[in-house]
């Protein structure tokens, strides 16, 4: 059974108290102690009142980085860089990092791997897309939305392919 609890402020422990979400399931339990935005920047030479008319590119680079810390903490850093194009030139550039400190206990390290590289993405994620449409709303540029991401689809997807790559060395070995 799963037991989620949205205010932790229970008469447990200081960090207890500190946790925004807490989930615990069997001998599991899964937290968030705290997001916060690491780094946002926006850069443009465009003038806010010379709006894009023709037909542009937007190009957007994602990146993540995490680091155990101590008495099973993480941190997950997730990078997100857009650049929009017009016709080669760029007319803007944003980058905005969001950082989640998470405690993970009672799963192998596989089931943390896992965590870490999809739900706490996930949670990072609309976090970054809401700044980066506040940015560029702030700088004259309207209507700049990032498409909805599923890291768990794209973690699976990737454990798929590495198993099938996995599978076909095997093969060639074994011939």
């Amino acid at each position: 059974m799963t037991k989620k609890t949205a205010d932790p402020s229970a008469k447990s422990t200081a960090r207890a108290r500190r946790m925004q979400f807490v989930e615990h399931n069997g001998n599991a339990t899964f937290a968030v102690e705290h997001i916060s935005l690491r780094h946002a920047e926006f850069k443009t030479e465009q003038e806010p009142d010379n709006p894009v008319e023709g037909q542009f590119e937007t190009k957007a680079r994602i990146s993540n980085e995490t680091v155990s810390l101590e008495n099973d903490r993480h941190s997950v850093s997730l990078i997100v860089s857009v650049t929009r194009l017009e016709d080669e030139a760029e007319v803007f550039s944003c980058e905005v990092c969001y950082t989640g400190v998470f405690l993970i206990q009672g799963l192998s390290e596989e089931k943390s791997h896992e965590l870490l590289m999809t739900r706490c993405l996930d949670m990072l994620y609309p976090y970054i897309s809401s700044t980066v449409a506040q940015l560029a709303s702030q700088a004259g540029f309207q209507g700049l939305q990032l498409v909805p991401i599923s890291f768990g689809a794209l973690y699976r997807s990737e454990q798929r392919e590495k198993q099938q790559w996995e599978n076909i060395q095997d093969k060639v070995v074994r011939h």
